[in-house]
């Protein structure tokens, strides 16, 4: 009976079917799988597309014309190398991520790791807890939620995107 409630527990908090299940441990990556990836990769490529092409002119329109802070042509010059350095840098991770969920799709195939898993709580620069699972040479950042799905020290099946490092599914083997 407890292996159905955490095997529903990493079901529910991991957002993976039966389906998805069978078919990663076949090496596939599930229909619904390669949709929500599909449309996970639009989404990325459209904010790639908005941090490179849309915010930098509009935040620049409205820095000099609404807003109007400064008079000073240096003051203007700064303002939009901040603008392009900071919507540049945001662009280039979108860029990065889409091109991860890409070769996922790509390929097809989710990677298997197998072992016991093992919790572990690391403060953040910012005071905060990361949440991190460790299981064989493989580590995964993860939410809270998912983090109290996992039992520490029991052993798992982990199937993930390796690329993205998004874990697709997993199985409790007690």
């Amino acid at each position: 009976m407890e292996k159905l409630k955490s095997g529903q527990a990493l079901t529910d908090v991991l957002d993976f079917t039966l389906d998805d299940l069978q078919a990663n441990r076949s090496g596939d990556l599930s229909e619904r799988q390669i949709h929500i990836l599909h449309n996970q990769m639009i989404w990325q490529t459209r904010g790639m597309y908005a941090s490179f092409f849309v915010f930098p002119p509009l935040s620049w329109i409205l820095t000099t014309g609404l807003v109007n802070v400064s008079n000073s042509p240096a003051a203007r010059w700064v303002a939009l190398l901040v603008i392009v350095i900071g919507f540049g840098g945001m662009g280039v991770f979108c860029w990065s991520q889409r091109n991860a969920t890409r070769r996922e799709l790509e390929s097809d195939a989710p990677a298997i790791v197998e072992g016991r898993i093992r919790l572990s709580l690391n403060p953040t620069f910012f005071g905060e807890l990361s949440y991190q699972l460790r299981i064989a040479d493989q580590s995964f950042k993860t939410d809270k939620n998912t983090f109290l799905a996992f039992k520490n020290e029991d052993p798992y099946i982990i199937y993930f995107a390796p690329h993205s490092r998004r874990i697709l599914s997993a199985e409790w083997l007690r």
